[in-house]
This record gives structure tokens, sequence and C-alpha cells, in this order.
């Protein structure tokens, strides 16, 4: 059974997502069912597998029934991790307000001692606000979530700090906080390791350039963004990036259609004006 779990790491570590998934799989076959706590682990280990394959109904029950588990034994770190994974699999399936309320439930078990967790959820939490239009809320869980980090003095903390901020900044429309916020947290994540939300970072950051008019800045995303969405299984991202790319790729073509009606316009407004 380790050998197995050690090949589905492996696996998972060079982003051969099916291999890590099937190995997982016969390694949860030869676990006795009364060892919970390594149980646990490999189906919270078989979701994320899942998750990269895109098999997010899958995913989700693995990482629920682990959580469940992990939370009848107190195991209060690896209880906050899954609980940062279940909020962004119910954020990929478009279940907003569930993802809130799981952050939520964390936030309250973990009590207000700085952590690195409690810096991520108070993170997602700020986003999830934003998204709903209560930026007073937002700003409360971005100020609590920037304490906790000051006292931690953690990169990764700070990076998903920062992508909150770039969330909050893009719902208000304000395209250039949006993208310089969500570039310094894609640094910071990458540094971090943090490459699912790394990638989700990026390609908020290039979404907003391309609205801001920055269509170098936000093409020259796209080989890096694609890289991560790719090494962790973000096809959301992955999709999201492409259709960033093509847009950008319009932008000449459109302009110059549009140009021409302009100048006609003008010409004529001259003329008019002459007689």
């Amino acid at each position: 059974m380790r050998a197995l779990a050690r090949a589905g790491r492996q696996a998972m570590a060079r982003a051969a997502f099916a291999d890590a998934h099937r190995h997982f799989e016969r390694a949860l076959t030869y676990r006795p069912v009364q060892d919970e706590g390594v149980r646990a682990g490999l189906l919270a280990e078989r979701g994320r597998a899942a998750r990269a394959l895109g098999k997010l109904p899958e995913a989700l029950a693995d990482l629920q029934e682990a959580l469940d588990v992990f939370e009848r034994l107190h195991a209060v770190a690896a209880t906050s991790g899954l609980v940062l994974d279940i909020s962004r699999l119910l954020d990929l399936l478009g279940r907003h307000q569930e993802s809130a309320k799981v952050a939520q439930r964390a936030l309250g078990a973990l009590g207000e001692a700085p952590s690195q967790m409690r810096g991520q959820l108070l993170a997602l939490t700020a986003r999830w606000s934003a998204f709903e239009g209560d930026f007073t809320a937002a700003n409360l869980a971005l100020d609590q979530a920037a304490a906790c980090a000051a006292k931690l003095d953690d990169p990764g903390v700070a990076g998903h700090i920062l992508h909150a901020r770039s969330w909050t900044a893009s719902a208000r429309f304000d395209c250039t906080e949006a993208a310089e916020a969500g570039l310094a947290a894609v640094r910071l994540l990458g540094e971090a390791g943090e490459e699912w939300e790394a990638s989700q970072a990026g390609v908020l950051a290039q979404t907003v350039l391309i609205h801001a008019g920055r269509f170098a800045q936000a093409e020259g995303l796209t080989a890096g963004l694609m890289h991560f969405a790719r090494r962790v299984g973000h096809h959301a991202v992955d999709l999201w990036v492409l259709r960033n790319t093509a847009t950008v790729a319009r932008m000449p073509h459109l302009f110059s259609n549009t140009s021409k009606p302009i100048r006609r316009w003008g010409h004529r407004g001259r003329t008019t004006r002459s007689h």
C-alpha cells in the first residue's frame, strides 16, 4: 500500500494524473477500513487526482468523505487543508455560496491564532464577499488576512491576499489595481509553489489587462499560465487562457475594421462643414 501511495504522489508531481488516480485507487483496496486516518489521506489524494482529471463530482465526493473522517478524528491541520480544496472545487462547480460557507466553518474551527491556513481562508472569504458585491465584508476580511500575514511573514499567504485584492478590484471595475495586484500575486504564489492559486490569479490578471487595453502584456502571460494550469490539471484556467489568447489575437483585426467607418464618418463631417 505504501509503495502504491508513493507511486501516486510521484505521478502527481510529474502531472501524470491518470496514473496517480489509478495508484491511489489500488492503494485504497489495500488499507484496512479501521485505519481511518490513512484511508482518509488516500481518499483526499485520490480526490485531488480526480480533480486534475476534470472529474469534479467524483473529486468532491472523495474530498468530503475525507473531511468527515478528519473532523471526527479532530485532525485540525488535515481538516483545514481539505476545506481549502473543497472550497476551490465548489467554486469551479459554480457553487459559490457553499464555498463561502465551508470557508467560514473552517475559520470558526481554527480560531483567532495566526496561521497560514487562516490567512488563506480569510483571503478566500474576501473574494466571495466581493463576488456578492459586499465590499465592506471583503475589505474587513482583507484587513484581517493582512494582519495575519504580517505576523507570519509568509509569501504564499501574501500571494493569496493579493489575489483577493485583485478579485475585489476587478469587481469594482478597477482594471489597473486588479492587474497590478494579480501580477504580484502570481509572482509570490509561483515562488511559494502554489501553482493552482497562481494560475487562477494569473488568468484574472490577464483578463483585466485585456479589458485595460494592455494586450502585449496580457499575451506575455500566456506561456507561464498554461504551464501552471497544466502542471496541476486546472482545466478551467487552461480554457480561459486559450480564450484570452484568441481575444488578443483578434484585437488588431477588430480595430482595423472599426476604424474605417469612423474615418468615413469623419470625412463626411468635414465635407458637410465645408459647405
